[in-house]
């Protein structure tokens, strides 16, 4: 998910997010066999993909302390609002994938911890009731569906902090060095509506780049990554 909200006082706040999830909704094991040659047993899983956007109301009941500020080292807010998506899932594990939209209900509670100046690591529970027409063979077969889910969200999140509350900190005002070369590795989850479970290993990925700052707010980069 990527989202960016504004806080309009330090109790009420609105977030818009965009998003894509996949659970296993169904799993097709075909068993080994040996004529007419020979294949060990694997399993399909049929999943239910969906991608949306989300619009939020957030809520800080800390906000109402007066000793809280844009600058505490924890915090944690209310979420609550709404999703539009489209959605692709499977009627049964023997049919095709057939799609539809969607609406949700949604709420959670994100949790969050200063890292640094403008940078904050959260974790975010939340709660979503979705409802969505599920059509079948050319219209033969409209039907309304509903279901709830749960997920977790781990993440970082970027703050901007009003002038008012703004301050002037030394080791913000350092020397740039103008070149930076690094690297990084990491890895990565493919979101399709349909995987098979096999012994493929852990995907993987790698960057390595060169930069080039010209001034305090703006630079170039060159990059290479591997996925």
């Amino acid at each position: 998910a990527v989202a960016a909200g504004k806080w309009f006082s330090p109790v009420i706040g609105l977030r818009l997010s965009a998003f894509s999830r996949n659970t296993t909704s169904n799993k097709v094991v075909t068993p080994a066999k040996t004529s007419p040659y020979k294949t060990p047993e694997y399993t399909k899983n049929q999943n239910i993909l969906f991608a949306g956007l989300r619009l939020e109301a957030m809520f800080n009941p800390f906000g109402f302390n007066k000793k809280s500020s844009y600058d505490d080292k924890y915090g944690a807010h209310l979420l609550f609002g709404g999703e539009m998506g489209w959605l692709k899932s499977y009627k049964d594990r023997y049919s095709e994938s057939v799609s539809a939209y969607s609406q949700s209900y949604t709420f959670g509670i994100n949790a969050w911890m200063k890292l640094t100046d403008g940078l904050q690591a959260f974790v975010e529970p939340r709660y979503s009731y979705y409802r969505y027409n599920r059509i079948y063979f050319a219209g033969q077969d409209n039907q309304l569906h509903n279901g709830h889910y749960g997920t977790v969200l781990v993440g970082l999140r970027v703050t901007t902090i009003p002038k008012k509350f703004q301050k002037w900190i030394p080791e913000h005002d350092y020397i740039f060095e103008p070149l930076t070369v690094g690297g990084s590795i990491g890895t990565n989850f493919a979101q399709t509506s349909m995987s098979y479970k096999g012994g493929h290993g852990i995907n993987y990925n790698f960057q390595l780049f060169a930069q080039y700052q010209f001034n305090r707010v703006s630079s170039a980069r060159i990059s290479y990554e591997y996925v």
